[in-house]
């Protein structure tokens, strides 16, 4: 089919889909800001596993990962293949991660979408193989953008061009940060572990259930996820936690009212640090993985590691947002001209 006659503007195909509020967010906000730039939400679909609440809160069509020859007909109408924030081209775990996105890419550019890639962070990257696959699915996007530097790095070595923003959560979605909150008289703590990482976990929460104990506040458990909260469950099981609620956010609504009753934030997973943050909580934050320190190291907020000696918080201050402006009038350019 003709390029400009192809009815289906974007597909978007990221981790959507299984449960995991900072991907849903991801989403959410990739979508709000295609309808901001005027593109009908007849004209979008969105990619997801086995869930698709997200798709039809925003009210987009979705398509489901598994139905492949039927999906197959939807590129075909497709002008851009658009892969939408986070960190799916890693093998720290297996190689299939990877393997499996760049199959759905060849699928998607043999039916003759454009690729985006768009506020992407790579790796870990632990082989050669893993490091080939990424290249070349980088390498068939026709646009791309990462989120972090250590990213940015990895693709100007490769010579792959790209621009660099932040997280799409963080730059997609109007936070009030025009004043700072009066946290000191609020009494939690909220605490986030994110799941397949257990013995980092327990270094993080034996540090929170000392910090709190020697400064009269409680801990709040605060899970993005199933996973997590399961992690949760099992740290409160072996002792390392005092029996609590576990609260499994799911949307931005929650996590703001959480924030608002927080005076410190402490947590693992990427987008409780981004979120905590934005809403102006001093936070600090437990890196497990690259894409946290990353984050860290670019907003100057402390990390928790076990040579850590005490729990540091900082806030994110309202000179240090400033950049997003001119990030956001780049990305929007980008989407625009398809």
């Amino acid at each position: 089919m003709n390029y400009d006659k192809r009815s289906i503007n974007f597909v978007l195909f990221g981790y959507y889909g299984f449960g995991n509020l900072g991907d849903e967010l991801l989403c959410s906000s990739l979508v709000n800001e295609l309808l901001h730039l005027g593109y009908d939400a007849e004209t979008l679909r969105i990619l997801v596993g086995t869930d698709d609440s997200t798709a039809k809160t925003l009210g987009i069509t979705s398509l489901f990962r598994k139905n492949i020859f039927a999906n197959i007909k939807t590129f075909l109408k497709t002008k851009v293949f658009l892969f939408g924030g986070g960190g799916i081209f890693q093998d720290e775990k297996n190689i299939l991660s990877c393997l499996y996105y760049l199959f759905y890419e060849f699928i998607a550019k043999i039916c003759g979408c454009k690729i985006y890639m768009i506020g992407q962070s790579i790796g870990p990257l632990n082989t050669k193989l893993g490091s080939l696959i990424t290249c070349i699915a980088f390498k068939l996007a026709s646009k791309v953008t990462v989120r972090d530097e250590q990213s940015k790095e990895y693709l100007d070595f490769h010579s792959i061009g790209s621009h660099l923003h932040s997280d799409l959560v963080l730059l997609l979605n109007n936070f009030d940060r025009s004043t700072s909150i009066d946290m000191s008289q609020n009494s939690y703590v909220l605490l986030n572990v994110r799941d397949g990482y257990a013995n980092f976990a327990e270094l993080v929460v034996k540090k929170a259930v000392n910090f709190v104990a020697n400064s009269n506040l409680q801990l709040k458990y605060i899970a993005f996820s199933l996973g997590d909260k399961s992690e949760f469950e099992r740290l409160i099981k072996v002792g390392f936690l005092p029996k609590l609620p576990v609260i499994l956010v799911k949307n931005l609504d929650q996590f703001e009212a959480e924030a608002a009753c927080a005076r410190f934030a402490l947590g693992m997973r990427l987008h409780f640090c981004i979120l905590s943050a934005a809403f102006r909580l001093p936070i600090s934050l437990c890196p497990y993985n690259p894409k946290v320190r990353s984050f860290a190291e670019e907003y100057n907020l402390p990390l928790l590691e076990d040579n850590t000696p005490a729990v540091m918080f900082r806030k994110i201050e309202q000179g240090d947002f400033n950049r997003l402006v001119a990030e956001k009038i780049l990305l929007e350019q980008i989407l625009s001209n398809i």
